[in-house]
């Protein structure tokens, strides 16, 4: 039978801050990437 192996990487903070910053940061790219799906909508696209 063939392994099956898999590697998962999860990030803890420890600075609340640094949490906080990371989902802004999230939350940034999330309203950026919905403008460019707005914009391709209307182009037609």
């Amino acid at each position: 039978m063939a392994d099956n192996t898999q590697t998962h990487t999860t990030r803890v903070f420890l600075n609340d801050q640094e949490a906080k910053k990371e989902l802004d940061e999230l939350i940034k790219q999330t309203e950026k990437l919905r403008k460019k799906k707005e914009d391709a909508a209307n182009a037609g696209e």
